[in-house]
């Protein structure tokens, strides 16, 4: 099948982790751009994951990459390694940055005026930009197990490619985010769309065959001044037991109530070949957890919903995040290559 993109459609938080651990049972690979300022939450074998480095299809056993255009903190990458237990080594390219503790320093003057993550992602980014000796490469890390391996990434996933094998790039944060296409300057320091995903991981456009969004019946964004997003609600309106918060700050989030003129602009920078939409309970409890996916469509909110979505924007919903344990997901139908991602 090719490449097959996973962008978030939003702000982030759109549910990428759910969506990219239940689709991997179809890939051979997965290769994670971007940074560990985004957190892949799922739950796998009972337990909670929540991944800033490694792209969430370990749980199928697919070869792993991080891509040239990645950003990457080796702490982090290594203790995520260490704690799934995987048998197999990583693969990072020698082409991605490494977070120092000066560049995390140099953001916190971002986290008060721009609600960022102060994960020293942008600051990385800059000094690789810079050229002038200040960036460290992972070629030029000395990591301390032997859950890494330093390789041409590039070179290693054309080669799947090209096999015929299917590989997964798992894009963070979400559409709205864009550097160069998201609501400027409270954005991310990259492009987070499937066109600069496929860059960052060094796969040819036309090697991508397929691109899914996965967007949020409420869109949400970080605490504090991240941005605009629309109609902003209270908590307290939802039917949600406590306030969503952050993977990876841990601060409440701002939630709002779905953005048409957003998601239309998503779909036109990405061409999707389908629509994951997540928190389907939002806006109809009554179907939180259910696994039969009639009984959710009978739901007249989430009909609803989901018709006027496919009408608008003429791409498929291929399923619905549901919530309840294990944030349970019902397949509705392929996506428009003719492809059954279900699980």
């Amino acid at each position: 099948m090719g490449a097959i993109t996973l962008v978030g459609a939003q702000w982030g938080s759109e549910g990428k982790g759910v969506i990219a651990a239940g689709m991997a049972k179809h890939v051979d690979a997965a290769v994670r751009v971007g940074g560990p300022n985004a957190g892949h939450s799922f739950v796998h074998g009972g337990e909670l994951y929540k991944m800033r480095s490694v792209p969430c299809a370990w749980v199928s056993g697919a070869e792993l990459f991080i891509g040239a255009g990645a950003v990457m903190n080796p702490d982090l990458l290594e203790r995520e390694m260490l704690s799934i237990g995987y048998d197999q080594p990583i693969n990072v390219d020698r082409h991605a940055v490494i977070i120092s503790h000066e560049h995390e320093h140099a953001e916190r003057e971002l986290v008060k005026a721009i609600g960022s993550t102060g994960e020293g992602v942008g600051q990385a980014r800059i000094a690789k930009i810079k050229r002038d000796g200040s960036a460290r490469l992972a070629k030029d890390h000395d990591f301390k197990s032997a859950t890494v391996r330093i390789t041409d990434t590039v070179a290693e996933i054309n080669a799947l490619l090209k096999a015929g094998k299917t590989v997964m790039v798992e894009g963070t944060q979400g559409s709205g985010l864009s550097l160069h296409h998201g609501s400027y300057p409270h954005v991310t320091s990259s492009d987070t769309n499937a066109s600069g995903m496929m860059a960052e991981a060094g796969i040819a456009p036309g090697f991508s065959q397929s691109v899914h969004l996965v967007a949020r019946t409420h869109p949400i964004r970080v605490a504090g001044p991240s941005g605009p997003m629309g109609r902003e609600l209270e908590w307290t309106s939802l039917p949600v037991q406590e306030p969503e918060r952050t993977t990876v700050t841990n601060k409440v989030r701002r939630i709002a109530e779905w953005n048409e003129e957003q998601f239309a602009r998503a779909v036109m920078l990405n061409a999707p070949d389908g629509v994951w939409l997540t928190f389907a309970d939002y806006l109809d409890p009554a179907v939180r957890g259910e696994t039969d996916a009639a009984k959710v469509m009978a739901s007249p909110a989430v009909r609803e919903f989901v018709q006027r979505l496919e009408r608008d924007h003429s791409v498929p919903v291929l399923g619905l995040g549901v919530g309840g344990d294990g944030f349970k997901v019902v397949h509705l139908q392929s996506d428009a290559a003719g492809v059954d991602w279900s699980w």
